[in-house]
């Protein structure tokens, strides 16, 4: 298991400190999944090494305390499976107009079949209020994993796990299902 706190960027500080001034901050804006797939790169040679003889699943846990929505489930699932799509079928000019064909992943996954198979599961560890000893846990799974993490190890604890629902590729992009 590899835990990364995703910490506050200089944008996210700057905002912070106008909330305190003046009561409200500045836009703060970044690529849906960007700050989890930095982590999934970092993570991935030791996650590599690990597996290499591996019977026992991989976690990696992301933190980001400060909620500013960097680990949450979209978040993760477009880190981990790539930006959505929209896929735009174009008739011939003066046939028609153009027309939706589906979703579809795009750009920017780390998790493949071939890449970052040796991740079995992303958790989202995120306080539930004020007080830092309120924290919570959510598991993702990678739907590549070579070794999955059995849901059942954690669920006793109350700890949710998501999966892929199973029509994540039937032209739309597929949304987490609690599975336990």
């Amino acid at each position: 298991m590899e835990v990364k706190e995703l910490a506050r960027n200089d944008e996210e500080r700057e905002s912070a400190r106008l909330v305190k001034e003046r009561g409200y901050g500045i836009v703060v804006s970044s690529t849906p999944g960007e700050r989890v797939r930095k982590k999934i790169s970092e993570s991935s040679p030791q996650f590599k090494a690990y597996a290499r003889d591996a019977t026992l699943p991989n976690v990696l846990v992301v933190f980001d305390g400060l909620a500013f929505g960097h680990t949450d489930g979209y978040n993760i699932r477009v880190a981990m499976y790539g930006l959505e799509q929209l896929r735009i079928a174009l008739p011939p000019i003066g046939t028609g107009s153009p027309y939706a064909t589906g979703w579809s992943y795009g750009p920017k996954r780390k998790m493949t079949a071939q890449d970052n198979t040796s991740i079995s599961s992303i958790a989202q560890l995120f306080a539930t209020g004020p007080d830092p000893s309120q924290l919570m846990l959510s598991v993702y799974h990678n739907r590549f994993a070579k070794v999955p993490l059995n849901s059942a190890l954690l669920a006793r604890y109350g700890v949710p796990h998501f999966e892929l629902k199973p029509d994540w590729q039937s032209g739309k992009t597929a949304q987490w299902r609690q599975v336990a």
